[in-house]
């Protein structure tokens, strides 16, 4: 009996791992922008954060005066997100709002102004307490579905920059290495079962 359950348990315990897969960098396949603005959109993924401090009109930044300049980033495929790190400039306003579609929009955060560490120029954000830069619990979010993600300035100085918006999460559809391991885990479950069943 002992045997019977210590071998369910591994099997179980093998779909299961397969199924709480780690988080890793979501792939970005491309930026698309609406507004003026200076820079390279290649900054906003290239996970090179600028250092605190930085000016918002940095070489290492995409900056841009006033409202209405929109960056979207497009995923490679869905993702469950699950953290976020972001460097803007420290003293304005930035919404960050999520998609599966491209057409409907939900706001994931706010990053709210002089809420870092840095006093001047750039700050960098994490939702991750143990990741780099400044945690921030107002852009901490649940675990959410995303094919898209798009960022702009709601409020500030008028003088705005992202230098980077890096997310972490899991694809939403599993890798075939994923889909091994889950039927590894239920093909040992099935065994067991069946080594168990009553003879008749």
């Amino acid at each position: 009996m002992a045997s019977y359950i210590k071998h369910t348990l591994a099997g179980i315990g093998l779909v299961a791992a397969a199924s709480l897969a780690h988080a890793a960098p979501v792939t970005v396949t491309g930026v698309t922008t609406t507004g003026t603005f200076s820079g390279s959109t290649a900054v906003l993924t290239d996970s090179v954060f600028p250092a605190n401090g930085t000016a918002w009109n940095a070489a290492s930044n995409v900056s841009w005066n006033g409202l209405g300049t929109v960056f979207t980033l497009a995923f490679d495929q869905l993702y469950t997100l699950q953290d976020v790190t972001l460097t803007v400039d420290h003293n304005d306003f930035y919404q960050v709002q999520i998609s599966q579609d491209g057409t409907t929009w939900n706001t994931l955060f706010t990053v709210l102004a002089f809420e870092g560490a840095s006093t001047w120029g750039t700050d960098t954000f994490t939702s991750n307490p143990a990741g780099t830069g400044t945690y921030s619990a107002s852009i901490d979010f649940a675990p959410t579905l995303a094919k898209y993600a798009r960022i702009y300035a709601v409020a500030g100085d008028d003088a705005y920059s992202v230098g980077e918006l890096s997310f972490t999460g899991v694809a939403a559809v599993p890798e075939p290495a994923s889909l091994a391991l889950i039927g590894a885990g239920l093909a040992t479950v099935g065994l067991i079962a069946r080594r168990r069943k009553p003879q008749a």
